[in-house]
């Protein structure tokens, strides 16, 4: 199968997600709530639009998989940009400051409350068991807890010709992105 290039964590996106759901929870939500959240909205966002919304390295641990990164941006200390906006006591996550909702499509705010909606009542172990019935956390299908994109594009049913085909267009605007990001520092040294 095709491999599809990483996507960098986007930590603004992730933050602005987060304050949104927050919110719509009614200004408390679960820290592992909304980690599920975040993977079940960049799972979407792949399936729908072949990009995710928010990024980074997909992980499956005990508790399921998750955006690595996401987690860690949560974690208690955390010195991140996440954390000046979202403070986390014990596992309970509150908006400190707004981080507005600029960098994110209106696309995009719509789907994360379509997810959010699905994830919002249910327990931990609700959740957890939820989360474990996706196709790509099966025993069979990781090699280690990295979950590959072409995976779960492949498991929410995306051919392999798609898979191709999504991995050589995001290659190529990855190369252009280098190509324009380049020019633009060589005109800036002159």
């Amino acid at each position: 199968m095709e491999k599809i290039p990483f996507f960098p964590f986007n930590e603004a996106k992730a933050t602005q997600v987060a304050a949104h759901l927050i919110k719509l929870a009614g200004g408390v939500f679960d820290h592992y709530l909304l980690a599920k959240c975040f993977y079940d909205l960049d799972r979407e966002a792949l399936k729908k639009w072949g990009q995710p919304i928010v990024g980074g390295t997909y992980r499956l641990f005990d508790f399921g998989p998750l955006i690595y990164e996401q987690y860690q941006a949560a974690s208690p200390g955390a010195d991140t940009f996440f954390a000046l906006h979202i403070r986390r006591v014990a596992n309970q996550l509150s908006v400190v400051r707004d981080p507005g909702d600029d960098d994110l499509s209106k696309a995009e705010l719509i789907l994360a409350e379509r997810v959010f909606a699905r994830w919002r009542n249910r327990t931990f172990e609700q959740a957890h068991d939820q989360i474990l019935s996706l196709p790509e956390c099966g025993k069979n299908e990781l090699h280690g807890d990295r979950i590959p994109i072409e995976l779960i594009l492949k498991k929410t049913g995306r051919t392999a010709a798609q898979i191709k085909a999504l991995a050589l267009e995001i290659r190529a605007e990855k190369h252009l992105k280098s190509a324009i990001e380049s020019a633009s520092l060589a005109s800036q040294t002159r």
